[in-house]
């Protein structure tokens, strides 16, 4: 993604009402992440 389809992305994110349930999967995706599962960043 570039810089403008991340905009794009996180303004339409931001316009969305907020679903605690979802927040973590769309907040990803919103900044090009295509994987569904957030991940722990320290994996061993």
């Amino acid at each position: 993604m570039n810089a403008v389809e991340i905009e794009e992305a996180v303004s339409k994110f931001a316009e969305a009402p907020f679903d605690p349930e979802t927040f973590p999967y769309a907040f990803l995706e919103a900044f090009g992440n295509k994987d569904r599962e957030p991940q722990r960043g320290d994996r061993q």
